[in-house]
């Protein structure tokens, strides 16, 4: 079992999504409803955790005049909670791992903006088995709970379909064999 299904079994389940989103964004400042709303944690309820959090000096609290933001603490505990709580390979980059060993891979684009429940991802290659990653977006969605929508072309129809402006907003190289050899 991993260690966040551990304690998240063991303790608390909403203090747990609250230093996960911590943890996932450790340099970001959060409001008290940012963070309730990420963590989907009642409001009085993430007031009660952070409280607990900033006196165990896990978590810090930043005033700027009105309002009050949180962040990742730089104490020792912080960063050993850290270590506990990581998870290994992020879903992504688990299904990048895995579908890039497949045959005729040569570009994977992450699509669009990564949010925490799902991705969209364009895998490019000459006859590349779509069957075989939607499997591996299968195991990605049963072991993370992430959804990977994917969608297999191959470089000429990538090419016309980009030239026509369907892929135009944000896009981010996951993986390129040319850069690999």
């Amino acid at each position: 079992m991993e260690p966040v299904k551990l304690l998240e079994h063991l303790f608390d389940k909403k203090k747990v999504q609250i230093i996960k989103q911590f943890l996932s964004q450790p340099e970001r400042e959060w409001t008290l409803v940012e963070l309730a709303k990420a963590a989907r944690v009642p409001n009085a309820t993430t007031y009660r955790i952070l409280h607990k959090l900033v006196s165990l000096e896990l978590i810090e609290e930043k005033k700027n005049k009105h309002l009050k933001t949180y962040v990742l603490g730089e104490s020792s505990s912080a960063k050993y909670l850290g270590k506990i709580l990581e998870t290994g390979d992020t879903a992504l980059e688990s299904f990048v791992t895995d579908v890039k060993s497949l045959e005729n891979v040569n570009k994977i684009i992450l699509h669009g903006k990564q949010t925490k429940e799902k991705a969209n991802v364009l895998i490019i290659g000459n006859r590349v088995d779509s069957h075989s990653v939607s499997e591996l977006a299968n195991i990605i969605k049963e072991k993370f709970n992430f959804t990977i929508i994917t969608l297999v072309l191959d470089p000429e129809q990538y090419e016309q379909m980009a030239s026509m402006g369907l892929y135009a907003g944000t896009k981010r190289l996951l993986f390129d064999s040319t850069a690999t050899n």
